[in-house]
């Protein structure tokens, strides 16, 4: 009795690591990769230019002139669905919730595969 109580807080547990692993990755864009704001494009809208410096750029060239103004690309953390590099971009939704994911299944499946593996133990004797 008291390993079914354990395997179903184990399971609970991992069900809400995943859950907010999803909820983390929708609240923050729901990226395809793990993105994180540059240092340098925020100390070049802070030091005054208005756009981060790309459109100062290029504002002689005339591009503004037919298209309008250039878009502010967004400079925030975004929790992506896959790891985008080995360093710390490797926090994504696959490694939050799959080690979860993966614990929970084992957590269901073991019970199962140890019952089976007794019964063809005691068959074999």
């Amino acid at each position: 009795m008291l390993r079914w109580i354990a395997r179903i807080v184990i399971v609970t547990c991992c069900l809400a690591v995943m859950v907010e692993a999803a909820v983390l990755w929708r609240a923050t864009g729901a990226e395809g990769y793990t993105k994180y704001p540059k240092p340098a494009e925020e100390e070049s809208a802070e030091s005054g230019s208005e756009d981060g410096g790309l459109s100062d750029l290029f504002s002689d060239t005339g591009l503004e002139d037919a298209h309008g103004e250039l878009e502010e690309l967004p400079n925030k953390f975004a929790l992506g669905l896959a790891p985008s590099g080995p360093d710390k971009h490797v926090v994504s939704l696959l490694t939050l919730a799959g080690p979860a994911g993966l614990a929970a299944l084992l957590t269901l499946v073991m019970p199962a595969l140890g019952k089976r593996g007794k019964k063809n133990g005691a068959s074999e004797e």
